[in-house]
């Protein structure tokens, strides 16, 4: 079914995870190691009518001289290349997810934790990259260790599309 730019829109809030599929060369790395169709996670984070955003740590998007822009931050709903919407199966604690927001914008997109799929690194604690953010911030909002004894910086994109903590809402 090809995907439908609004119908899926109505039925988002707070704490649904979007799954993305890959866009470019790197995308496309990360689901080939990961074994999964899945590269880029984000949550929404606010629906005020037709006005969504999200929660997530985006890449940089410029490179020379320095990367800028990106890490984690609110940014507006992007609907291209979405491919799942799966929701919590335990109820969303906005106080919690205000607090995890307010504490975690603002940091760098952990590129060194990416290695952490290669078995390579540990991840920073003061960055972190799209699925390690959608990781942290559902333990924290939802009360479930998502992922029980797994750090949240070896959590890849795929891993969320099929945990029984998410039930799927949309599927392109």
């Amino acid at each position: 079914m090809p995907f439908n730019h609004v119908k899926p829109l109505p039925m988002l809030q707070p704490g649904d995870v979007l799954l993305y599929t890959p866009a470019g060369v790197f995308g496309k790395l990360i689901t080939l190691k990961t074994w999964s169709d899945y590269s880029h996670t984000e949550v929404v984070y606010r629906v005020q009518g037709s006005v969504i955003s999200t929660y997530a740590s985006r890449d940089p998007k410029r490179w020379f001289p320095k990367p800028s822009g990106g890490g984690v931050n609110i940014y507006p709903l992007r609907t291209s290349e979405l491919g799942l919407i799966r929701r919590p199966t335990h109820p969303v604690d906005m106080t919690k997810f205000e607090a995890f927001v307010n504490a975690t914008v603002g940091q760098k997109y952990d590129w060194v934790g990416l290695l952490k799929f290669f078995r390579i690194s540990k991840g920073k604690q003061d960055r972190m990259f799209c699925s390690e953010a959608a990781t942290r911030l559902l333990r924290a909002i939802t009360g479930e260790q998502l992922f029980a004894n797994v750090d949240a910086d070896a959590v890849s994109p795929g891993m969320l599309a099929w945990t029984p903590e998410l039930e799927d809402i949309w599927r392109a």
